[in-house]
């Protein structure tokens, strides 16, 4: 369902911005480190578009597997994961997210397409953070909800409003870095609870090799052709998504009860 409703919102959008004959706000203030020359029309950029589907596919993944596991026919593990709607149904719906918040910024390139792609980003990791942090406390639901909903408007209000005086990018890797640092702090805490860490590293192995491809792909670099449909950042959003489905796996692997 929260996939469905981010490609719904997408609709929306697209139809709103053909409407109006394009979409609102100065084009070519975003995405113009992400190699791929601007083509006429509603997509600036095709491939590092609708390369986002990824994330929506995962999503959509994510609530099948979550379905199965509510109905008794899916993981033997129990946990946050398998147990409830909130977890996985949030966890999909931010996973959504990624997709046509990124998309925006790739087919529209206005500042505002581009304050939305990394809100999606802030939306996504604040999540991982909150259900990290209720895991190491033995937390509610409304734990979650305490920490997450605060962080968010507190990081995103000021973000879409670009009051944040210093690099996005930076503030993103600061985030990971607080969600793996509480990560080995759940582990820590509670040596009895048992998880599949290949998927966590499998996770982390895909978008550090994500990085490392969009790093020389950038406009500019040796990896860069902008006329082409395979794009190095069109490759970084699909094994990000990769990304975002081990990390799912994991989290549902884990055995707790409580």
């Amino acid at each position: 369902m929260p996939a469905l409703v981010a490609l719904g919102a997408t609709a929306v959008l697209a139809a709103v911005a053909v409407s109006f004959g394009g979409w609102p706000g100065t084009a070519g203030a975003s995405a113009v480190p992400f190699c791929e020359r601007f083509r006429p029309g509603l997509v600036a950029q095709p491939a590092n578009t609708f390369s986002n589907l990824g994330f929506v596919a995962v999503a959509l993944g994510i609530g099948w597997r979550a379905a199965r596991d509510l109905a008794g026919s899916g993981s033997p593990a129990r946990n946050r994961m398998t147990t409830t709607v909130f977890y996985p149904a949030f966890y999909a719906g931010v996973a959504a997210f990624l997709g046509p918040g990124s998309a925006a910024m790739h087919a529209a390139t206005t500042r505002w397409s581009g304050r939305v792609d990394v809100l999606s980003m802030y939306l996504f990791i604040l999540w991982v953070i909150a259900f990290a942090w209720v895991r190491l406390r033995d937390g509610s639901e409304r734990d979650f909800l305490r920490l997450y909903v605060p962080a968010t408007l507190l990081l995103g209000l000021p973000h879409l409003a670009g009051w944040i005086p210093f690099s996005s990018d930076l503030l993103f890797a600061g985030l990971i870095v607080t969600a793996g640092a509480l990560e080995v702090a759940v582990r820590r805490a509670h040596p009895e609870r048992q998880a599949k860490r290949g998927y966590l590293l499998g996770g982390a192995a895909c978008f550090l090799l994500a990085f490392g491809i969009w790093i020389p792909s950038r406009t500019g670099g040796p990896l860069c052709a902008p006329d082409s449909l395979v794009q190095g950042h069109a490759i970084w959003h699909l094994l990000c998504a990769g990304s975002v489905w081990l990390l799912y796996c994991y989290a549902r692997s884990e055995r707790e009860t409580s």
